[in-house]
This record gives C-alpha cells, structure tokens and sequence, in this order.
C-alpha cells in the first residue's frame, strides 16, 4: 500500500512565514563556523538565533548550499528566570519535546495515523524504528523521549553531523532505547535485509546537493533498494520518504518519483 502526498503550494514552518526580516530586527549567533567532512565534502555550520516576535531562541544546522534552508532546527530551553540577551544560549538544553518543522511532524505523525505504532504504551514495548539521515537528531530524541519503550536505530554516513548532533543538538549516547551507526544507510538496509532483522517504521530523511530531488538522494530511489526496505518491514510496517525537489518542476519530480 502507497501513499504519496505531494504538497504544491508552500508550506512554512510553524504554520506562520515572517516574510524578510530587517538585519536589525534579528540576532543570529553563529556557535560553529564551516565544519568541513573529509568523508563527504559538506561543510556545515550551527548558529542560534533570537525570533524577534517571541522572545524564543532556536537553533539551526545548514549545510554549504542549502543557505535558504536548513538540516535540523530545534527549540532550546533557556535557564529558569534567564532572558535570551542575558545568558549564552550555548549553554541552554534542547527542548525535545517541541517540534519546529512541519515535514518532521508529518513523517512522525504517519506511523500512528496508518496504525504501524500505537499511542498504547504496553503496544511500544517492542517496536523498532530505522531512521536514515541524522541531521541534528531531532526526530530521534522526540521519539525516545515520548515513547521511551520504542527502540531507534539511527544511520548517518558523516561522522561531522553525527558529532555536531551530540554536541549541539542534545543527541544522547547510544543505549538500550536508541543507537546511531555512521554507515551508508543503503547498505545498512542491505545488511538487515540479509540478516533478516525488521522494523515497525522506517523513516528516510537522506538528502543531497545534486539532482532533482534533494531528498530522497537517487540511491534512495532505485528498484533494488526499495526491494531490500520491503524485506526489512513488519507486517503492518511502513515506509515514510521525505521528498523535496531543488525546484519547482512537479512534473519532472512526479516521474522520477513514479
């Protein structure tokens, strides 16, 4: 059974768009400048910034050539009594509770909605869950800090963006409830598929610079290796895609897709 949703107009974040903002009604703070991959080539940088409307501190991972958008961004929760321009917001806890972006909201909501995990804690105890794509880690830490009894299993090819997640980002160290593999996720798949070892959910947020898609990257798209995902699912398991073009052409997009 497949779902495809195709979203045609846009979507922001948080249900409200800001439009352009004036230089000096916004803080940025950069916290970490270009951090290059050997692995991969990305360059990468963390800053913080001040949502001029709110008061509400947030903090962002962007990749080189993804300067409108972003990998990870997360909500922090500041120091009780403490005033954004009065502490050092790198010192400030990640709120994992709180989820900032609308296409990580949609993929964590789809598992419940086709019924592949359940709100039941009892239900929980043994569910597993792949996650491809790191960014900052934030589906991963929503995930175990709701639902503590669900086990996660997260892959990440760069080792950069794994650090950056631990230290920035609130990543946990790997334990019994939640475990990151640096390793191409298309081989770690393959693997599993060979080792017969299956997943309630699969969620694959693996994106790149280069074609049409920027999310799913074009391994992520060939015959074989939706074959080995299949292999890899419960019964009542499910695959959940992002799916973002460098552009606007849907046509193009819908038939690489199909």
């Amino acid at each position: 059974l497949l779902f495809y949703v195709s979203l045609s107009w846009p979507v922001f974040e948080e249900d409200r768009s800001y439009a352009h903002v004036a230089e000096d009604q916004q803080a940025r703070y950069i916290i970490e400048f270009e951090r290059c991959s050997d692995v991969t080539g990305n360059c990468y940088t963390v800053y913080d910034t001040i949502d001029v409307f709110t008061g509400d501190v947030n903090r962002f991972l962007i990749a080189d050539g993804y300067q409108e958008g972003h990998e990870t961004a997360v909500r922090l929760i500041p120091p009780a009594g403490i005033k954004s321009e009065q502490s050092d917001s790198r010192f400030w806890r990640v709120n994992h509770t709180h989820i900032h972006s609308q296409y990580v909201a949609v993929m964590l909501t789809a598992p419940f909605a086709l019924s592949s995990l359940s709100l039941s804690s009892d239900q929980q105890l043994n569910a597993k869950i792949l996650i491809i794509g790191l960014g900052g880690g934030s589906m991963h830490m929503f995930l175990t800090s709701q639902f503590p009894k669900i086990t996660v299993t997260g892959v990440e090819l760069d080792p950069v963006v794994v650090e950056l997640a631990r230290r920035w980002f609130g990543l946990a160290k790997n334990s019994s409830n939640v475990r990151i593999i640096t390793m191409d996720g298309v081989e770690y798949i393959k693997k599993a598929a060979k080792r017969k070892e299956l997943f309630n959910v699969v969620l694959i947020d693996a994106c790149t610079k280069r074609g049409i898609l920027a999310c799913p990257s074009d391994p992520f798209t060939l015959p074989n290796f939706l074959n080995s995902v299949m292999e890899i699912l419960e019964p009542t398991g499910v695959v959940v895609v992002n799916i973002l073009s460098h552009d606007d052409s849907s046509n193009e997009v819908d038939e690489g897709l199909l």
